[in-house]
């Protein structure tokens, strides 16, 4: 239950959030298959229940359980492909536009409604920009009438023109 945020810290100390965590994810599952420690530290945006498992029970289960491998398998490949996205984000040369990107990943993850959205800081260490920068974005949006936001919770209302700024940047408004 709740948010989390995945970070890791650079070799100048600077802390860079790697991704984003829903409920029911699988955190630190490369352990799991490699029994090393994990370099990322798991930060929660708001408040949190988890489920912590030791790596070796989680061996013994899926090798005795096919299903259970192939459910661990598929949060594994859903998990490197969100990362994998959220590289490809990373190469995009404008902050909006990266703002725009990430917002349209976690919407897409969620549906039309995201009820707890991260923590703007937590946006921005994600799309290595500053927070003032995701609050500009939002406010864009919310400007453009492309999603409505109370607190913590945002309605996608134009998620076509959404995909369409994390596709095309600014150029799209």
């Amino acid at each position: 239950r709740g948010t989390c945020q995945l970070n890791d810290v650079a070799e100048d100390g600077r802390i860079i959030g790697i991704s984003s965590a829903r409920p029911h994810d699988v955190l630190a599952w490369l352990s799991v298959i490699d029994n090393k420690p994990t370099a990322q530290v798991i930060v929660c945006t708001n408040d949190c229940t988890m489920l912590i498992c030791p790596a070796s029970v989680i061996q013994k289960l899926i090798t005795k359980h096919a299903l259970l491998a192939q459910r661990f398998l598929q949060m594994s490949a859903d998990s490197i492909r969100r990362l994998e996205r959220g590289r490809a984000l990373l190469s995009l040369p404008n902050a909006f536009h990266r703002v725009f990107a990430q917002i349209n990943l976690l919407s897409s993850d969620a549906g039309t409604g995201l009820t707890n959205l991260p923590k703007q800081r937590d946006i921005a260490s994600a799309v290595n920009t500053s927070r003032e920068t995701v609050s500009r974005a939002l406010k864009l949006l919310i400007k453009n009438g492309v999603l409505n936001k109370a607190g913590n919770n945002i309605v996608i209302k134009q998620a076509d023109t959404l995909k369409k700024l994390a596709i095309d940047g600014l150029e799209a408004i």
